[in-house]
């Protein structure tokens, strides 16, 4: 019986060590998620900023040569802005996809612990379960196998 409350006793300090250990994994990608989404936002300011330098820099020189920013300038001028402005979409969007897959990953983990920590508590009854069902004797896996042994030799 008392092998079987220190085989319990483990069981559950097992699944709960798990459990804790899923936790703070759990509570890391979180915080990497957070982290990627502020990254993302972060490379799309910059992106967004250079494009305003950029675009600056272009209408000045052509205005600094005697050009005029009208027709064909201009549609370069337009085209450079798109594409700047789809980056920082991209950035966004790409930082949010890693944001999700982190959270995702992060549920999945704490899921992992429960399951963990639920199974050391089965293991735990079972292992009682079997000490009691042995006669207290330290666990009923001796105590079966002498009932089979009984029984073949017809008694």
């Amino acid at each position: 019986m008392l092998g079987a409350i220190f085989k319990a006793a483990g069981s559950i300090f097992q699944g709960n060590s798990a459990y804790a250990g899923a936790k703070a994994k759990s509570a890391a990608l979180k915080r990497d998620a957070l982290s990627a989404r502020q990254a993302g936002e972060s490379q799309a300011m910059a992106i967004t900023r250079n494009a305003r330098e950029g675009i600056a820099a272009g209408t000045v020189s052509a205005g600094s040569s005697g050009f005029t920013v009208d027709g064909s300038a201009l549609d370069v001028l337009s085209y450079m802005a798109q594409q700047y402005d789809a980056n920082a979409r991209v950035a966004r969007r790409n930082a949010e996809l890693s944001a999700v897959r982190l959270r995702n990953e992060a549920a999945v983990t704490l899921y992992e612990g429960k399951v963990a920590r639920m199974t050391g508590y089965i293991n735990a009854a079972t292992s009682l379960a079997e000490g009691f069902e042995g006669g207290g004797g330290g666990g009923g896996g001796n105590s079966d196998k002498a009932a089979k042994a009984a029984k073949v030799a017809g008694a």
